[in-house]
């Protein structure tokens, strides 16, 4: 009885956020806006982790009665194509079907191939791998992993975003890459109003520990990016709408996406902003890498 209201829930929201009392859903102009349907879209999720977490959902896992998955991170074969990484757990002796869902807005329109993962024991975890080619350079794309129980019934992993620069770069900006060293994105900014939007970042530690993640942005270009030169977050130093910090985690040693809804923001007006680590380098030392500049304008009321 338990899935079953669970999975009523979802159709519900989608009535409540698509459609507002009192308006045609098919002819208001606020609804062609496609970021505002990108923001609907990051509504909903945010609604079905709650969800997860109320029906004790653990790691933003749907599970089956005989399936649970986990959507991993992205990796490069041969700088060509792009290779989804994901995880199933097994509840049950049994077999299951896995797959990634994946584009370029959380509605994830595309879908890959799929693998068989036959004659597994209850606990048995495996992880699987399926690569995606012929991406848009220059694009941000959401995935999750997907898995399809011996009961019939879906589990759906945790979407997560990542930037494709094209095979030369697939997921750093076009930092200096290196494998041990944390690894920053810049994100493009989403569900941009007139004072406000939502900046997107992801941070790797690789090798290291501890990070604390934060964003850096306004509307002086130069200090948002001269703010890499500090050596901590502790350094940079606010100086009204030209130049904000706000964290958004610490303590950290995977691969995260992050995302923070800023306010306040000028109408009309060209911000600049960067995510950024901080971390202890080899020598024990506090240090900062950043992702690129990106910039976004507000809208004119």
């Amino acid at each position: 009885m338990k899935k079953i209201i669970t999975w009523m829930i979802i159709p519900v929201l989608l009535l409540v956020l698509v459609i507002p009392k009192g308006a045609h859903a098919y002819t208001h102009p606020h609804y062609q806006n496609q970021a505002q349907i990108n923001y609907l879209y990051t509504l909903i999720a945010q609604l079905q982790a709650q969800l997860n977490a109320l029906t004790g959902v653990a790691d933003g896992s749907i599970g089956t009665n005989y399936v649970s998955v986990q959507t991993k991170g992205v990796s490069a074969n041969n700088r060509e194509k792009i290779e989804f990484d994901g995880r199933v757990t097994f509840k049950r002796d049994g077999d299951a079907r896995a797959w990634f869902e994946y584009g370029q807005t959380q509605a994830m329109s595309y879908s890959t191939v799929s693998i068989e993962l036959s004659n597994r024991d209850d606990g048995d975890v495996v992880n699987y791998s399926i690569s995606v080619p012929d991406l848009d350079t220059n694009r941000v794309y959401y995935y999750r992993a997907v898995a399809e129980g011996q009961d019939g019934r879906y589990a759906e992993g945790v979407v997560k975003s990542f930037r494709y620069e094209g095979r030369n770069d697939y997921n750093n900006n076009n930092n200096n890459r290196n494998d041990d060293t944390p690894d920053v994105t810049t994100d493009e900014a989403d569900d941009i109003d007139t004072d406000s939007a939502t900046l997107q970042g992801e941070v790797d530690m690789n090798d290291f520990e501890d990070g604390l993640a934060f964003f850096v942005f306004g509307e002086d270009e130069d200090q948002v990016d001269d703010a890499s030169g500090e050596n901590t977050y502790r350094d940079i130093t606010n100086d009204g709408l030209d130049l904000r910090k706000v964290q958004v985690a610490s303590s950290f040693d995977d691969n995260r996406s992050f995302e923070l809804t800023v306010t306040g923001l000028n109408e009309d007006t060209e911000h600049f902003f960067r995510m950024c680590v901080q971390y202890e380098d080899e020598d024990n030392d506090e240090t900062l890498t950043c992702g690129d500049v990106e910039s976004f304008e507000t809208d004119r009321n």
